[in-house]
């Protein structure tokens, strides 16, 4: 059984007068926040030229994400299928396969045939009808 010091003071902490439990709420709620700041809280608006960065995910999988104004490209048409197209073309020109693709999502994993080919990749939309636009 340990011993008491009979030298050793008691000490208070220097921190045990610093806590307490508010009676009020401390941060402020989302309603407040929203007040506050208005609705032009979060990601800024896409601005510049459209990006499209394609990178080997794996030796099967090509990873994609883009950064493009879509209100700005579709401002004059809407794509006949409402859908932005990925198109992956093998070193030779031949299309290897083609994604529908949610426009605003930025991102997409394409599964392909040979593994470590060399690859290149489009994004566009088709408007009118089996005529592509790349972006």
């Amino acid at each position: 059984m340990p011993r008491k010091n009979p030298n050793q003071r008691m000490r208070k902490s220097k921190f045990a007068d610093g806590f307490r439990v508010s009676s009020e709420a401390i941060v402020r709620s989302d309603n407040e926040q929203e007040i506050e700041f208005g609705e032009d809280v979060g990601l800024p608006r896409v601005h510049g030229a459209p990006i499209l960065f394609a990178i080997a995910r794996d030796p099967r999988t090509i990873f994609t994400y883009w950064s493009i104004d879509w209100p700005a490209v579709f401002a004059k048409t809407v794509p006949v299928d409402r859908q932005a197209h990925l198109c992956v073309y093998r070193a030779d020109g031949v299309e290897e396969k083609r994604v529908a693709v949610e426009p605003l999502s930025g991102n997409c994993s394409i599964a392909i045939s040979r593994p470590s080919g060399c690859y290149h990749v489009e994004i566009g939309y088709y408007q009118p009808a089996y005529v592509w636009n790349s972006i």
